[in-house]
């Protein structure tokens, strides 16, 4: 055998010796230990439930058992000031938390909320949820064009709402002609308005529509005006609020108020956490819901698995930290 060929046999052998001692060492830390995986809200909540089922498909070597438990406390953030100050910093503790809070970090307009998210370590994202404004079939309104010249009314359900903060930024940072009917208690109350004629359309997650109202997009009961991310949503022929911007400010603050759908439900660790632990986390993660099982259980509990991986989700923060701060400003005035 040539010198060589006996030099990538060691350097082969070196690298697999390496792997299997990363193994065992990750294994002797973790084994006969509990990951404590805290959730920003309450047992039964959306997030209750993606924590619990990664908790039941998640696989480390040394076979640790995930625990889940639940704090919930001022919209998250009692959970995430808690992951970021007082929870072990070994691997042995990570969380899922609100897509509102990281941006919430960057705007300072949470009281109370301590932490900085920087330092954070993002493991991934269970679902990504993605905004868009519907009506229904009678109304005058066909596209988003059209919001320019004909009035919208949709209904809100209190000032910190998705589904009213939606239209609320359309309309003062787009022009488009939205109308808010304040009092409904949530998207439900305002999809079953919709069916009474009280008002024409909401804003709200795409796949909250889906979920009330499953196939009326599709057979154009409900029609789709277009959806608040990046990218439009795939097979809808609808597009991105974006197409509508006609200066840059307008697309910069579109970007970052959608910035929290594109971050996802993040599933997080606390800072300072041993890089090979967060591999580990970050690879168990990944598996975990790329599996059969994962998915079909996600399925019976119509949860969405268009998941985020944990390297992404660090990126698209760096970029919203990255933006001028007179979008961040304005930012701050809007949402």
């Amino acid at each position: 055998m040539s010198i060589r060929k006996l030099l990538v046999l060691a350097t082969g052998l070196c690298v697999y010796a390496g792997s299997v001692l990363a193994q065992q060492s990750l294994g002797d830390f973790y084994r006969g230990k509990t990951i404590d995986f805290i959730v920003g809200s309450e047992s039964g909540s959306t997030y209750d439930s993606f924590a619990r089922l990664l908790a039941r498909h998640m696989k480390i070597a040394g076979s640790p058992t995930f625990v889940v438990r639940n704090m919930p406390g001022a919209g998250h953030i009692k959970a995430t000031n808690f992951l970021y100050s007082s929870a072990p910093k070994d691997g042995s503790a990570i969380g899922i938390i609100s897509q509102l809070v990281p941006t919430a970090t960057v705007l300072k307009n949470k009281p109370g909320l301590d932490a900085d998210f920087t330092k954070f370590r993002w493991i991934g994202s269970t679902d990504s949820a993605r905004q868009v404004c519907v009506v229904r079939a009678a109304s005058k309104v066909m596209s988003g064009e059209d919001l320019y010249v004909e009035k919208l009314v949709v209904g809100g359900t209190g000032a910190g709402s998705g589904v009213t903060a939606i239209p609320t930024f359309l309309r003062d940072v787009f022009g488009m002609k939205f109308e808010i009917v304040m009092g409904y208690k949530n998207s439900g109350d305002v999809m079953l308005a919709m069916d009474r004629g009280e008002v024409d359309g909401v804003c709200q997650t795409y796949q909250g529509v889906e979920r009330s109202r499953p196939g009326q997009m599709a057979s154009g009961k409900l029609r789709l005006l277009f959806n608040l991310e990046m990218e439009p949503i795939p097979d809808t022929n609808a597009p991105t609020v974006r197409k509508f911007a006609r200066t840059n400010v307008q697309r910069l603050l579109a970007d970052f108020f959608s910035s929290n759908n594109d971050l996802g439900r993040p599933v997080i660790a606390p800072p300072g956490i041993p890089e090979d632990r967060l591999t580990a986390l970050r690879n168990a993660f990944d598996a975990a819901v790329s599996s059969f099982n994962y998915l079909d259980e996600a399925k019976k509990q119509n949860l969405d698995t268009n998941v985020r991986r944990g390297v992404d989700q660090e990126t698209d923060f760096r970029k919203i930290l990255s933006m001028p701060s007179e979008i961040i400003g304005l930012a701050r005035k809007y949402m």
